[in-house]
């Protein structure tokens, strides 16, 4: 690996082409010297903060800074500015509630808080005993007197460069420890699969609290590409966010599933087809695994582009890459793929052995990319990082997802291993539901939930198809016992911060 430190992609990109613009957000763009110059403006402002010199930091154990600023150029040189200083960085979504991010800082304890004009009455407003620093403040004022020195670490595994906060079981978010290794490899790794190109222009549709955004950010960065940070206001506005796309000449791009829905019912490509077909080069869709009726009718509107499905957790950024290059029948499943180079995939069934073809079993995973762990939780961490049974002496991640490999050898995802259940006697993927009824509208988005006490399934969606319509061609596609006792039909469906459907809402809200 050409990298050490998550630094050192900007640091190369500076080198060689150092007037190129590199980022672009709504409030204006950057080139790669620029972003450098402001990342190191961040990175005097912690050291002088806090007493430090510059030649000490090849000796320094990285400490917390969290930042509150939205997917931006600004949040970009935060980031580098944190990991120049020899820290961590966290970032956290600005719109949650004070409590939760208070819950948060009480596990980080981070010294700094970095934000922006926007954020400073929020961040200010915090219960935590750190200092806050404003962003608009540090670049006016801070002046280049003295050199931030390029930090040397062999170890650099070990050494922690983000934590990302996700929603933890016991109500209390949970810290994922993530090491520069943990960006570099799949950072480097996607780049190369997807063959992004100088001339690219990648369009971030992700905050930088969720890995999509990180990976869109540094794999841009490493390809020496132009990364577009996407107006969070556009996803609101199918119509306008496609024209945004087209006017920015926008040629990769990462979709969330539930986005792509959106644009489809409103039929948002329409007028728009030749200019994306024109420059639009490779479509992944990532976050949940996407209705393979919708991809389908994408492709024949938007047939130029290369069709991806790509995989991922926020313990392990991205491992699996599937290129769509054969047909997939509307009721089937999007494989996951094979596993990227730098990824051992293992599927281990219940009893520590491993899944034959065909079989069904966990998802493992193991490499240089996988997270360290969890901030001060040392019983989820073992439980979700162990000894691999097949190897024993090897770390792996155990991801929850149920899989198995089709007969094209593709490794396929059958559901989450809390997704399933026991009805009427049968084993039942709630996931298996999901996918025979988004078979039957390319506008369909559902998620099902269970109700232990009266056993019942619950179909939420939002479609063109009503509940006794829906409910007699599931018949047609599922067996008796998986049909939902229950159908709910929305206008949207409730998503959490990442955009994925909010599964622990819809539990709330209708089987309390």
């Amino acid at each position: 690996m050409e990298f050490k430190r998550v630094t050192e992609i900007l640091d190369k990109a500076v080198l060689d082409v150092p007037e190129k613009i590199g980022f672009v957000d709504q409030n204006g763009q950057m080139t790669y010297k620029e972003m450098q110059d402001a990342s190191f403006k961040v990175a005097r402002a912690i050291l002088k903060t806090f007493g430090e010199k510059p030649e000490d930091l090849q000796d320094k154990e990285p400490l917390p800074s969290a930042t509150l600023i939205e997917a931006s150029n600004d949040i970009g040189a935060v980031m580098h500015g944190i990991l120049y200083a020899g820290d961590y960085y966290s970032v956290i979504d600005e719109t949650m509630p004070n409590e939760r991010i208070e819950k948060i800082f009480e596990n980080l304890r981070p010294r700094l808080v970095i934000a922006n004009r926007k954020t400073e009455e929020k961040a200010r407003s915090l219960n935590f005993d750190g200092i806050v620093l404003i962003y608009e403040d540090i670049i006016e004022q801070d002046q280049a007197d003295f050199e931030i020195p390029k930090i040397v670490c062999e170890e650099v595994s070990t050494k922690l460069a983000s934590i990302t906060f996700t929603s933890g079981s016991t109500g209390n978010p949970k810290g994922v420890m993530t090491g520069h290794n943990g960006i570099i490899y799949p950072s480097i790794a996607n780049r190369d699969d997807v063959e992004i190109i100088f001339t690219d222009h990648v369009g971030n549709q992700s905050p930088m609290y969720y890995v999509m955004g990180v990976l869109n950010f540094f794999f841009s960065i490493a390809a020496e590409a132009t990364c577009y940070f996407m107006p969070k206001w556009l996803f609101s506005q199918p119509a306008e966010l496609v024209k945004y796309m087209v006017d920015n000449q926008i040629s990769i791009i990462d979709w969330v599933a539930s986005a792509v829905t959106v644009i489809s019912r409103f039929s948002a490509w329409e007028g728009y087809e030749e200019e994306l077909n024109k420059y639009l080069r490779t479509v992944t869709f990532a976050g949940d695994v996407a209705s393979t009726k919708l991809i389908n009718k994408m492709k024949k509107v938007i047939p130029d582009p290369k069709y991806r499905q790509g995989y991922g957790a926020t313990e392990f950024y991205y491992t699996f890459l599937y290129h769509m290059t054969r047909d997939l029948a509307d009721d089937e499943r999007v494989p996951l793929g094979y596993p990227a180079e730098f990824v051992t995939a293992y599927i281990i069934k219940d009893d520590g052995t491993a899944a034959k073809d065909g079989e069904e079993g966990q998802l493992c995973l193991a490499g240089p990319g996988m997270a360290l762990g969890y901030l001060n939780d040392d019983a989820a961490t073992e439980e979700k990082f162990q000894d691999n049974p097949l190897n024993p002496g090897e770390r792996i991640y155990m991801t929850g997802d149920i899989v198995k490999k089709n007969e094209y050898g593709e490794i396929i995802f059958l559901s989450r291993k809390d997704f399933m259940i026991k009805h009427m006697g049968h084993r039942v993927e709630l996931g298996e539901i999901e996918l025979a009824a988004s078979s039957l509208d390319d506008q369909m988005q559902c998620a099902c939930i269970f109700d232990k006490e009266k056993e019942h399934i619950i179909m939420v969606y939002v479609g063109r198809l009503e509940e006794k319509e829906l409910r007699d061609k599931m018949k047609e596609k599922v067996q008796r016992h998986m049909i939902p006792n229950r159908f709910i039909k929305l206008d949207n469906l409730p998503l959490n911060q990442n955009n994925k459907v909010d599964r622990k809402k819809l539990k709330e809200l209708y089987i309390g």
